[in-house]
């Protein structure tokens, strides 16, 4: 997509947005996940819901239960949505079906999530990493959903040193 249709379709979608009544929602959390092909925004909504809206018509296509938790950030990697909350509960949906996928309960608020690849072994392993509130750290393995690293903000430093000196 060229810069120009990127930036009228920004164009239609806020002129769409300023024509919306939006007095239900309870936070201004919107997001693609990072997949701005998948045509599908993220938002949290009445009652903390993820509300998923279709990023052409804007209209509604799912709500999904989060429990009441605070929604604050997304991403989207390999068909799955990673949605994390402000008091540390993951929730991951498939994007094609909404189907609730996984639950986790990590450390604190999940304020980012990052891709990381790993291919020192000859074998690309992917990991999502949660930057959290606090300093907290979570690592967990796309393929088998299991966290393979929790760690105080104490040792985050520690950690990011042994990454920077490995890759000299």
């Amino acid at each position: 997509m060229s810069n120009s249709e990127l930036s009228s379709r920004l164009r239609r979608q806020l002129q769409c947005i300023q024509n919306l009544s939006i007095s239900n929602w309870t936070c201004p959390f919107i997001s693609s996940g990072g997949a701005f092909d998948s045509g599908l925004i993220f938002s949290r909504g009445k009652g903390n819901k993820l509300h998923v809206y279709n990023a052409e018509t804007l209209q509604t296509v799912t709500v999904k239960e989060t429990a009441g938790h605070g929604l604050i950030s997304c991403r989207v990697h390999n068909d799955l949505a990673w949605i994390g909350c402000y008091d540390g509960h993951l929730f991951v949906f498939d994007i094609n079906t909404f189907e609730k996928k996984d639950y986790k309960k990590l450390q604190q608020g999940i304020y980012d999530i990052q891709v990381y690849e790993d291919d020192s072994t000859g074998v690309k392993e992917e990991y999502l990493i949660f930057g959290q509130h606090f300093g907290h750290v979570d690592m967990i393995k796309v393929d088998t959903m299991k966290k393979v690293l929790q760690t105080k903000p104490l040792k985050v430093n520690t950690i990011f040193n042994i990454i920077k000196t490995t890759r000299k």
